[in-house]
């Protein structure tokens, strides 16, 4: 996937930006067939709604660490580096992407209950997202980059560059449904 030519930079860019593809990508699934949506081009690859479940596992605990005090991020330490804008975040997880191989069995691997709805696994990235946001709009933009969460494949992460990883992450995730419900066909 191309990383998108956006330069989000402040709070509310990021929460615009990511609203904007959270909702494409509602968008899109409601449109899907059933099939489509459950079915697995080979056993190497997600189908759609397990690219919906991951991204939905991968999001609950960014959203947790988020509304944990900052004291407690505070143990984590002090960013000690340059903050990374959102291009450079985006190619540093394609790089480790790469880099790591198959992490489809990591712990946001996903299980999917092939009798849920589209619509209720919609509904569901919905919430999710709602909770994200408001988890988002509790920080003050100065704190988004005087912390640091930790992430699986990238390491320590200025809270910032978790909000831009989140941000591609979904794109990333976006592209693929797309090419394997094309796939698919």
């Amino acid at each position: 996937m191309e990383i998108p030519n956006i330069h989000p930079q402040s709070q509310g860019e990021i929460i615009a930006e990511t609203k904007k593809v959270w909702q494409e990508l509602a968008g899109y699934l409601s449109q899907l067939e059933r099939m489509d949506f459950y079915k697995k081009v080979n056993d190497e690859v997600w189908s759609v709604a397990e690219n919906l479940e991951h991204l939905i596992l991968s999001t609950k605990p960014l959203t947790d660490g988020l509304k944990v005090p900052k004291l407690m991020l505070r143990a984590m330490g002090k960013p000690n580096r340059q903050l990374r804008d959102f291009q450079e975040v985006a190619g540093r997880y394609r790089e480790k992407l790469a880099a790591a191989g198959d992490i489809r069995q990591s712990n946001f691997g996903p299980k999917v209950n092939l009798e849920d709805s589209i619509e209720d696994r919609v509904k569901l990235w919905e919430e999710t997202g709602a909770q994200y946001f408001d988890a988002i709009a509790a920080w003050k933009e100065d704190e988004l980059d005087k912390f640091l969460m930790p992430h699986p494949l990238l390491g320590k992460m200025i809270v910032r560059e978790m909000l831009f990883f989140t941000l591609y992450h979904t794109y990333h995730h976006l592209d693929i449904m797309k090419n394997r419900a094309e796939m698919g066909k």
